[in-house]
């Protein structure tokens, strides 16, 4: 019989163990609850202590090995989330600057002169209809989940996804080395208005200068990261229900939108006091929230749910564009603004930024769960549940290209560079994509 009183305790190093009551060592993995080390080590740490003071007593002086081994992040990770990169000799993705190369280690910081400035305009690589075709893939990720979101930090050296068992993982980009995984979320039991007892991240973004990661998802929460001490650094708990989309603006200082199942779409104006800060609510939806994007220039906010889309003037936080027409999964604007795309059950819808007016409208046969802009703007990619990944041009808005995978894609990400294409399946399976120029 399970103790109430005293329940297990989750283990700090095995994604998916638990400490039994009254135990000190986990079930999974082996490792005490208060060091990263496992019953042998510790015990033989003991004895070699034991055996070394002795030793010393006698006038000789030895090394005495580490007590216990360090705790990394990637030790406990690496088998749940394994990668394998079929070819090892991989640019790295090349930022608003060129850093210098920095030999990234699961435990250390990021570099801060690796974070990008916003202002900067990166070197972006010419997708043509050409350079689709030599598309290749080139390396896998074996989660222990899938993930509904992957987004890329500004600088293309870090990859977060969000995943469905509640955990947000972050990647070195591209050789696919685990930096952080975030444990946080979690739904409560008693909270479970629609049945859905999944306690999945829904959504992950950046901030404009790769400090800073927010994360939503189905606790109802909000919460936000500090990317370089990777620590947990505040929440919001004004939302209640699932939380289906979070984004930064993409202009400083640091503002962010999240939108729910609740029907409500707040706004949140951190500047760097993202505990105390307090949202507030756009008016404009008044049903469940799946979809928000940021205009590039930061000017505008679109958020899609069961009412259809709207686009906000964000100086003024006023709803200037009302298209009802579609339920998107997701809405992206184009690099220079002028479009916004929104993909879902029926396919993809593409709206004039300014007027709201329809462009065109790409009708598909299986639900399309992620659209991609490629940094140019060029090419548009979509992930389909059957598999599928579409490119079309965005000249004529015509499919130029096709890759069939075995999964049903849930998530897409053009890399800043435009060299790399990263999909996620419901298989657990992350594949990345590369784009020859």
């Amino acid at each position: 019989m399970k103790s109430r009183l005293f329940p297990p305790k989750k283990c700090n190093y095995c994604p998916s163990g638990d400490i039994p009551s009254g135990q000190l060592f986990c079930r999974i993995c082996g490792r005490n609850r208060y060091f990263n080390a496992k019953k042998w080590e510790i015990l033989g740490a003991v004895v070699a202590l034991i055996t070394v003071t002795s030793i010393c007593v006698g006038g000789v002086v030895v090394l005495i090995p580490p007590l216990f081994k360090q705790d990394t992040i990637n030790e406990f990770t690496s088998t749940p989330y394994s990668f394998t990169l079929t070819d090892t000799n991989l640019p790295l993705p090349t930022a608003q600057f060129t850093p210098t190369p920095v030999v990234l280690r699961p435990t250390s910081t990021i570099p801060q002169q690796q974070i990008p400035s916003p202002t900067l305009t990166p070197p972006l690589l010419s997708i043509s209809s050409l350079n689709i075709v030599q598309i290749r893939e080139i390396g896998k990720w074996n989660t222990n989940t899938y993930f509904d979101e992957l987004v890329f930090s500004p600088n293309g050296r870090l990859l977060a996804g969000a995943g469905h068992n509640s955990e947000v993982v972050m990647w070195f980009f591209p050789d696919g080395e685990i930096a952080w995984v975030l444990q946080r979320h979690s739904r409560p039991l008693d909270n479970d208005i629609d049945g859905s007892s999944d306690s999945r991240v829904r959504s992950v973004s950046f901030s404009p200068d790769g400090k800073y990661l927010v994360s939503g998802a189905n606790d109802n929460k909000v919460m936000f990261w500090d990317v370089n001490n990777r620590t947990y650094i505040g929440w919001i708990n004004s939302h209640e229900r699932d939380v289906m989309s979070v984004r930064f603006s993409p202009v400083l200082p640091y503002v962010t939108a999240s939108g729910s199942k609740d029907a409500q779409l707040l706004i949140t104006d951190a500047d760097n006091d993202f505990e105390t800060s307090t949202p507030f609510r756009l008016s404009g939806l008044k049903n469940h929230i799946y979809a928000l994007s940021f205009s590039p220039t930061g000017e505008y906010l679109a958020g899609g749910g069961k009412d259809g889309v709207v686009i906000w003037k964000t100086s003024t936080w006023e709803p200037v564009i009302w298209m009802s027409d579609f339920v998107p999964n997701k809405l992206a604007f184009s690099p220079n603004g002028s479009v916004l795309v929104g993909c879902g059950d029926s396919g993809v819808i593409i709206w004039n930024a300014n007027s709201g007016g329809i462009i065109k409208k790409i009708k598909e046969t299986q639900s399309v769960h992620s659209i991609s802009f490629s940094p140019d703007g060029s090419v548009l990619a979509a992930g389909l549940e059957g598999g599928i990944i579409k490119f079309y041009s965005t000249d004529s808005w015509t499919e130029i290209y096709s890759l069939t995978t075995p999964e049903p894609v849930r998530s897409l990400a053009f890399s800043p560079d435009g060299l790399y294409l990263i999909s996620s399946s419901k298989e657990n399976l992350i594949r990345l994509w590369m784009i020859n120029p």
